[in-house]
């Protein structure tokens, strides 16, 4: 599950019906800014890649991040710190 975020986990997991209560406890072991510092080096590779002005390139991201499976507040948070930089 490399590069996946925490609702793309936990469907797979649901897929293969592991009790929602062993995902939910596996799941919320694992901290926000684990989940940033796996989305951040995709991102990035990402970001790179666009070509589009800043409003086009914010949503492509937010979009490539939550295809994913990452929640809107790390994707936005990540998105954030990329055009910071």
């Amino acid at each position: 599950y490399n590069h996946w975020g925490e609702h793309k986990i936990a469907a797979a997991l649901r897929a293969k019906a592991i009790p929602d209560t062993t995902i939910a406890a596996a799941l919320n072991a694992i901290g926000n800014d684990e989940w940033k510092d796996a989305l951040m080096p995709e991102m990035k590779k990402k970001a790179r890649l666009l070509k589009a002005d800043n409003h086009e390139r914010h949503n492509r991201l937010i979009r490539f991040a939550m295809q994913r499976g990452f929640s809107y507040s790390i994707s936005e948070q990540c998105v954030a710190s990329i055009e910071e930089d």
